[in-house]
């Protein structure tokens, strides 16, 4: 038996030295690069062109390796082209022998360096790829039946034991040039590095770099250079039901400003229904005006020199093919901080929900900056007419209708126009293709102002209503903020309601309509004295001596009400009441919003006999108790200013200068009359009085 034993041993080890020396000389005697023209012919059966022009190596022990230079591949129909689908400077593979025998698969390197790939579409749409595709997949369904039905009894290999030492791609291109687009980018430099690459859920590190140049089709010129690159741990599962990122991050660098991505993200498959995932999203802060330009999106000029210069970003997310959801939200504009949560609840209809909280922005660091300032005509045919409206759409009904969902954004401050809006608070919802501004809510210069709207989207054209109401808001602020002559001040409260409906700018103004109720209980016009002007009227018909009076430059109104309508770009005020001193004020006029013009009378009705403690005397009947519709208000919009707008309307003084001339005759008249019959009733008794009368009449 130890002899048997003994002679058994050495037939083994006889046999493994005779492998191994059939092995080496096998590697030693046969050469591959003898069967480069049967491999080319092979492939050209196949209607693929096949190149081999260096040199083939391989091995067979302790790995089994091979080793090729120099290869192209290009399609038969495709190689009249310039350049080759595929070249490939250089390719080394290599497999370990042993755990094959155990339907194990493990890989100790694959390394591919200078490797190209040239797309091209041609000007009707057709790529190069495709002949290659179409001849490599001609009549190969049989082959794959056959293979299938082969051997049923044979086990698989188990991916989960696969495993590669080492994978890299170095100094290798990928270019697509389309033809019918116009269009040409290059992926160059690009090196992909991972080792230790296994699907058994174990991590692995695996990172790539990449330079993306995109042409500008006419010079032919690289018009964006980027270096990109990735980098990350990952693990992923023979059945491909699992997969973690761990530590990823992805790199963009444009002329030495860099935009940094970090993620985390673990997505599975279990049981096969569908993939969820759950992760962090990190960006760094980063150049936002830079990146955009870089990618070719022009910014107009806005106000601020900063605006756009700081973007960071980061949460927390979980989903699944139906919605995301993203957590812990922290995002950063500049000097602007906002924080929440969002989600998309089902990509299907775009839900969302979202709950957003910021502390201070100024929306006029994003805004061009303010035309000059010119000096506005005072000749009503010259005054500029507001711009143009136009009738281009300003967005589309049907993304509208398909918006579902709800929002709700609170904001500490926000600076508009100069303008500070503090605790401000929005909720909005969409449904169906009805929109709803649910609440808007600020403080606004010691008053509020709160707002609803809708825009119903579900006909032919949108339909918008509104109501806003203003409550103590103090006029004088917002003109000093402004940096203007306080011309008006006081407390304003107001009520709107508006409605129009179209999709332009011009079908919405036109088709305003709109009304506004106005009440203050105390305003004060500054540079321009109603009092003064109604005194100046009445010395000037009365002919009566001025008053020392030394007027104040402003107007005090007292129990302000107003009614405005709005209709086809004119404001039309309805009815206005005012006291000012023992005047009472009224208003009729127009507002042309189209052409940036006003045209106001300012009635006044004087009771009793003084105009106020201090102001004039006005001994009339004539004047006292009577609507005197003598001062008038033209101007533009553009640039109001009450004391250079507004003064003694010359018409209508004209017309009462007549009236009161007919009323001095007629009261003379009147005079005269009685006299001549109190003569008369004396001299001839009451018969003849009464006889006289009769004539007078």
């Amino acid at each position: 038996m130890p002899k048997l034993l003994k002679w058994t041993t050495f037939a083994v080890v006889g046999l493994l030295i005779a492998l191994l020396a059939l092995a080496f000389i096998l590697t030693r005697v046969i050469d591959p690069n003898d069967y480069k023209p049967q491999l080319i012919s092979l492939a050209a059966k196949q209607g693929v062109e096949l190149r081999l022009d260096g040199n083939m190596a391989w091995q067979f022990f302790p790995q089994l390796a091979i080793s090729v230079e120099q290869v192209a591949v290009n399609s038969l129909r495709s190689k009249n082209s310039q350049a080759p689908l595929l070249q490939l400077n250089k390719v080394f593979a290599s497999v370990q022998v042993m755990p094959l025998l155990h339907r194990q698969v493990k890989i100790d390197g694959i390394s591919l360096d200078g490797s190209r790939i040239q797309l091209t579409v041609d000007k009707q749409g057709r790529g190069n790829w495709q002949d290659l595709i179409d001849a490599t997949t001609a009549d190969t369904t049989a082959p794959a039946t056959q293979a299938a039905d082969h051997e049923p009894g044979a086990a698989a290999l188990d991916l989960g034991q696969l495993s590669l030492a080492t994978l890299s791609l170095h100094n290798s291109e990928l270019e697509l040039i389309d033809h019918q687009s116009q269009q040409r980018l290059a992926l160059t430099d690009i090196n992909l590095e991972a080792s230790d690459v296994n699907l058994a859920n174990r991590a692995f590190p695996l990172s790539l770099g990449i330079n993306l140049q995109q042409y500008d089709w006419q010079k032919q010129q690289p018009s964006l250079s980027l270096d990109a690159a990735f980098k990350s741990d990952i693990a992923v599962t023979g059945d491909l039901s699992a997969l973690d990122l761990n530590n990823g991050a992805i790199t963009l660098k444009h002329n030495q400003q860099e935009l940094r991505l970090g993620l985390q993200l673990q997505a599975n498959n279990r049981p096969q229904t569908q993939w969820h995932y759950r992760g962090s999203l990190e960006l760094a802060p980063f150049n936002l005006s830079h990146w955009l330009v870089a990618l070719g999106q022009a910014l107009p000029p806005m106000q601020s020199p900063m605006a756009l210069s700081k973007l960071a970003f980061r949460t927390r997310l979980e989903g699944n093919t139906q919605q995301v959801q993203l957590a812990a939200m922290e995002l950063q504009l500049d000097q602007t901080k906002i924080t929440g949560q969002a989600a998309i609840t089902d990509f299907n209809s775009a839900a969302f929900d979202m709950q957003l909280v910021g502390d201070r922005i100024n929306i006029d660091h994003y805004l061009p900056p303010p035309a000059p300032a010119v000096g506005a005509p005072t000749d009503a045919s010259t005054q500029s007419a507001a711009p143009a409206a136009t009738d281009a759409p300003l967005f589309e009904l049907e993304p509208l209708r398909r918006l579902k969902g709800q929002a709700k954004l609170t904001f500490e401050q926000v600076i508009a126009s100069g303008l500070a809006f503090d605790n401000n608070q929005l909720r909005f919802s969409a449904n169906q293709g009805l929109l709803r501004l649910e609440e808007l809510h600020t403080d606004f210069y010691e008053g509020t102002i709160d707002a609803k709207a809708s825009l119903d989207a579900k006909g032919s054209t949108a339909i918008i209503n509104s109501q806003a109401e203003i409550a103590g808001v103090q006029l004088a602020g917002i003109l000093k903020t402004l940096q203007r002559q306080e011309q008006l001040t006081g407390a304003l409260n107001a009520k709107l309601n508006a409605s129009t409906r179209g999709l332009s700018v011009n079908a919405l103004f036109q088709q305003l309509n709109a009304q506004a109720s106005v009440d203050a209980r105390q305003l004060q016009l500054a540079d321009f004295n109603l009092e003064q002007q109604f005194c100046s009227i009445a010395t000037q018909l009365g002919n009566q001596p001025a008053a020392t009076t030394e007027w104040p430059a402003y107007t005090r109104l007292r129990d302000v009400k107003a009614d405005i309508t709005f209709k086809q770009g004119i404001a039309t005020i309805k009815q206005l009441t005012a006291g000012v001193e023992n005047l009472q004020l009224g208003s009729r006029g127009q507002v042309d919003l189209n052409r940036q013009q006003f045209d106001l009378q300012l009635p006044m009705t004087l009771t009793g006999e003084l105009s106020s403690e201090k102001g004039c005397q006005v001994k009339s009947q004539f004047l006292r108790n009577r609507e005197l519709a003598l001062v008038r208000c033209r101007g533009s919009l553009q640039s109001p200013a009450p004391g250079k707008d507004c003064g003694i309307d010359k018409k209508a003084f004209q017309e009462l200068s007549r009236d009161y001339a007919q009323y001095k005759v007629s009261k003379k008249v009147a005079k005269e009359k009685d006299r001549l019959l109190e003569k008369a009733t004396e001299k001839l008794g009451s018969d003849a009085t009464d006889l006289l009368k009769g004539l007078f009449q």
